[in-house]
């Protein structure tokens, strides 16, 4: 449903049905979908832009190109999600889980990370400029290539 702006009832109806890769390019700026369980969508290039999706389960989700700048993703769980060239400027991804997750040339400009688990992501080229790690866990973390400008609470 690229371009297609969906309400929730017609999220919650596609979940149901298990058609879940129908939300690759949907619109699906503004909607609250923190009730539902997103493990292993295709929201690739999805608009995300502003929705709560605290507390979300998101689980090898393909969120590849996807707009979720200023999205709520506090206490997420992303384990293995993809998310290569996503926009994550200003999310807000505290405690979130993001172990193993494919961060490479994602855009978390001002993302606020704290307490966030990034055991073991892919940060390779990820642009982190004002990013707020305090309390993130980092271990075996890639950042190879990563812009670590005005970055809060990473040690180097």
């Amino acid at each position: 449903m690229p371009g297609k702006t969906l309400t929730l009832d017609q999220v919650a109806a596609l979940i149901k049905s298990k058609d879940i890769g129908v939300f690759a390019g949907a619109d699906l700026s503004g909607i609250d979908l923190r009730v539902l369980d997103l493990t292993h969508a295709n929201l690739s290039s999805a608009d995300l832009r502003g929705v709560d999706l605290s507390g979300t389960a998101m689980v090898m989700t393909n969120l590849t190109g996807a707009t979720l700048a200023e999205a709520d993703l506090t206490g997420a769980s992303l384990i293995d999600a993809t998310m290569w060239l996503a926009d994550l400027t200003g999310a807000k991804l505290a405690t979130a889980n993001l172990t193993g997750a494919y961060l490479v040339g994602a855009k978390l400009v001002g993302a606020d990370l704290r307490g966030a688990t990034l055991l073991d992501a892919y940060l390779w080229k990820a642009d982190l400029r004002g990013a707020n790690l305090e309390g993130a866990s980092l271990s075996g973390a890639q950042l190879s290539g990563a812009v670590l400008e005005d970055v809060v609470g990473l040690m180097r």
